[in-house]
């Protein structure tokens, strides 16, 4: 690589970063380029990030400070990366190719020289300058089957010294003077060797050699022995102290330091990892006093004066270095954290997970101020090795976590309450774990004994008070129990379900059937209420396979789904998107092939935009005009969850960096108030055709005071009579004809006393009155969808809750205290409730 060029690249790769970025749109203009509160650069479109991406690839090759120690470069897959000391902040990248890097490529104390080897052909690349020295090795390493094993640098980066050997062979040391460009053999009555180190000073050599009796081995310049020590097996040299008075020497089994001075061991750590001992992070102090090693899951800090540890550091790291004073320790994975050796704390910001990996799952709490996420954890592998699940609430105005747990067993679904103060979580082997957030913080653990699990673990969907369903599809049909806040069993449904092959394809693919929850749905379209077990409309599905696919996505009283068609092209499945209303089953909007993945779509609460991702792009639609498609460029194309936050103004996207991106998804009402249109948007209230009816709710959304004036001066609650509990009562009277005449008038009454007759029914001990209650609510039938007053009531209660202002509020008050058995009028009361 000639001189230079890196430095050129690099350069021009950062200038141009900011004018590439402000070309894509929607976006801010050059000078608003914004970072997170890491200082790590955001997306155009983004309003900051949640946790702390990797500035890394997950396996650094080495790392060193500068002399000075107000930096620190780390050298990994993508590259040299260059850090603020004091604050733990990404300075540069620098691009270096992949050729020559090895595991054990070496860079010099001072973090300033990293020799790269390529062939015959060595290089000094200058993290400082991006400049690149080239030398060229002897003719004997041309042979293609001879090996560089165990580089490393002098500390005044005069010297470069190595093995050369048969590939997994021992072989002979050598040593390259870079300032007379001048290559020798060193240890010349040696060629059993394994590793070599320089000292310091480059004024000794230390090596291991030998293979039935493993040494080790110190020597002059001139090849004089200073001293040999026997060892118990093959060791690797992995550290010099740079006061040259301390080696550390690993093995399979083992870490011993030793005196430079006379080759005396001083202390030998027995280890038990599985990590192989060839990645095992090992530093030691600049005087010689302290190790540190890094395996596994944490980094042990050791008192070599003592013998004894001295602090068990929470970090998986890659590679360790101690500060050229002494007083830090530098722990690097594919995060980066810095320790002060005295006391054991970390001096940046701790990353959430060991290794990146994409959120799982994304809570919003019903208020929108905070968002729960779970990140999966890893069980493969050994049982030591296996990471737990991560569950994490943010503070999402702060950008700031308030709270994190790790759990060992898997979460299966998760939840957050409204004020984001509980959380709660169904976990793998039938459990439920509450966390209070508030103070005292509290803890507790629940058996389910009833969880539905006869073909591996359910869907689960949580209701907005924290009871859950847990539904397990299989040909036969649909099993779903419902459990309270407490994970108590409320109550178990089954129904049978279409068998036929379409229907097993579609199982085949992994597309869950889910709705709004507590309620079943079944392929063809039709829907319980699982709690109370009647039926509710049924959806229009025009025949064929029907399934919601990945999480469950609500809008208020619409909800999102994939109509599935078998016979699509190439013989697969069709699948169409389509919102459909839920109170009346009616299509609201066709989405035909435009979602490239169903289980990255999710829809706001006003059932307007439609949010999902489409390869590197969050794109925002909105219903109402199709053709207009906004995008926003994601840091990658790995993204695992989106969602919008309850009131529609905020979304959240999983990232494979472990972060999650917050993103403005408010979008640009350019509907007109039109005043003679009052008469039209009132009747559409109360059209069966949901398109039309979604859309006058819309265009009253982006007018909310206009809205609340129309309904105002129109909307009238449900009229009560005030003898309904005398005339339920009658159902139970002595008399024959009395009965009869009160089921007549209640039948007469329908809908409106439908709340009353079932609160009573729930409480009766009379079988005469139950059996008489049982009737009349049967020939209430819930699956015909609402009409007239009552469907505009329910979508005019949606419609105020939304607004949410003081008028809102008090008309919803007036909607409340209607006839008591109205749906109207418990919607009504129900909306009250979650406005407080």
């Amino acid at each position: 690589m000639p001189t230079g060029t890196v430095a050129v690249l690099a350069r021009i790769a950062l200038l141009l970063l900011l004018p590439l970025a402000a070309m894509a749109e929607p976006g801010p203009a050059p000078h608003e380029y914004r970072s997170d509160r890491g200082g790590f650069p955001l997306p155009i479109g983004a309003l900051g990030r949640l946790g702390v991406p990797p500035p890394l690839s997950g396996f650094a090759w080495t790392l060193g400070w500068t002399a000075d120690g107000s930096r620190f470069v780390v050298v990994d897959y993508s590259g040299v990366t260059v850090f603020d000391a004091a604050t733990g902040r990404w300075i540069e990248s620098q691009a270096i190719g992949t050729e020559g890097r090895s595991l054990y490529t070496p860079l010099s104390r001072d973090g300033r020289l990293l020799f790269l080897l390529n062939g015959r052909t060595g290089a000094l690349y200058d993290t400082a300058t991006a400049d690149t020295r080239t030398f060229t090795l002897p003719a004997p390493f041309a042979d293609p089957d001879r090996k560089v094993y165990s580089p490393t640098l002098a500390a005044n980066c005069r010297f470069l010294a190595g093995i050369s050997a048969p590939t997994s062979s021992p072989g002979v040391a050598w040593r390259y003077d870079l300032a007379h460009d001048r290559f020798t053999r060193i240890l010349t009555d040696r060629a059993d060797l394994h590793s070599v180190r320089l000292a310091p000073d480059g004024r000794r050599i230390f090596a291991t050699g030998g293979t039935a009796e493993p040494e080790l081995t110190a020597r002059d310049l001139g090849g004089k022995e200073l001293w040999t020590t026997r060892l118990k097996s093959i060791g690797t040299l992995r550290a010099v102290s740079a006061d040259g008075r301390r080696l550390a020497i690993s093995d399979n089994y083992s870490l011993t330091v030793f005196n430079a001075d006379d080759g005396k061991p001083l202390l030998t750590i027995p280890v038990d990892s599985t990590t192989p001992a060839g990645l095992w992070g090992i530093d030691l102090a600049p005087d010689g006093g302290k190790l540190a090693l890094a395996i596994d899951r944490n980094v042990t800090v050791w008192d070599l004066m003592t013998g004894k540890v001295q602090h068990r550091l929470p970090h998986a790291a890659r590679m360790v270095a101690f500060s050229p004073d002494g007083k830090s320790l530098l722990t690097v994975s594919a995060w980066v954290q810095r320790w002060d050796v005295a006391t054991g704390k970390p001096a940046y910001p701790m990353p959430m997970l060991d290794k990146p990996v994409a959120p799982s799952m994304l809570r919003w709490s019903g208020d929108g101020k905070r968002l729960l996420t779970v990140w999966p954890g890893d069980r493969r592998g050994d049982e030591r090795e296996w990471k737990p699940d991560v569950l994490a609430v943010w503070d999402v105005e702060r950008m700031e976590m308030v709270w994190r747990v790790e759990s060992a067993n898997e979460v299966k679904e998760a939840h957050v309450d409204r004020r984001g103060n509980t959380v709660r979580a169904v976990l793998a082997n039938d459990i439920l774990k509450i966390w209070g957030l508030g103070k005292p913080a509290g803890e507790s653990t629940f058996q389910l004994k009833q969880l539905p699990n006869i073909f591996g673990m359910p869907v689960i969907d949580f209701f907005p008070d924290g009871g859950f369903m847990a539904q397990q599809f299989t040909p036969a049909g649909t099993l779903a129990d419902v459990y309270d806040q407490a994970g108590k069993h409320v109550v178990r449904k089954a129904n049978s379900s279409n068998t036929s092959n379409e229907w097993r394809r579609t199982r085949t693919e992994n597309l869950p059937i889910r709705s709004l929850p507590g309620v079943m749905l079944e392929s063809d379209g039709k829907r319980t209420d699982v709690v109370t077990g009647r039926p509710l409309p049924p959806l229009n599905t025009r025949a064929g396979a029907f399934a919601l696919r990945g999480q469950a996505v609500c809008g208020g009283s619409a909800l999102i789904g994939c109509r599935i068609q078998i016979g699509g092209p190439w013989g697969g499945p069709l699948i169409e998107g389509v919102i459909w209303d839920a109170l009346t089953g009616g299509e609201v909007a066709p989405l035909l092939e435009r979602i490239p993945d169903w289980a990255l779509a999710t829809l706001s609460s006003d059932g307007r935009s439609l949010a999902f991702v489409n390869g590197d792009k969050l794109a925002f639609a909105d219903l109402t005009n199709l053709h207009e498609i906004q995008h926003h460029q994601l840091p990658s194309s790995d993204v695992k969850a989106v969602t919008f936050a309850p009131d529609g103004s905020n979304i959240a996207t999983a990232h494979a960096d472990g972060t999650v991106l917050i993103w403005n998804s408010s979008p640009t009402r350019r509907s007109t108030w039109q005043p003679d249109q009052a008469n039209r948007l009132w009747a559409s209230l109360e059209s069966a055709a949901a398109a039309e009816a979604w859309r006058t709710q819309w265009h009253l959304l982006a007018h909310p005071d206009r809205a609340t004036e129309l309904l105002k001066t129109r909307l009238k609650a449900i009229p009560a009579w005030k003898d309904t509990s005398d005339q339920i009562a009658l159902l139970d009277h002595p008399k024959y004809a009395v009965r009869e005449a009160a089921a007549r008038e209640l039948t007469a009454r329908g809908g409106v006393v439908e709340g009353d007759l079932r609160s009573v029914w729930e409480k009766t001990t009379s079988p005469e009155q139950r059996e008489r209650l049982e009737a009349l609510l049967n020939k209430l039938n819930p699956a015909t969808p609402p009409t007239g007053e009552v469907l505009r009531g329910l979508r005019a209660v949606w419609l105020l809750e939304r607004i949410g202002n003081d008028d809102a509020k008090q008309l919803l008050a007036t909607m409340a205290g209607g006839a008591s058995g109205s749906r109207v009028t418990i919607e009504a009361r129900a909306a009250l409730e979650r406005l407080k």
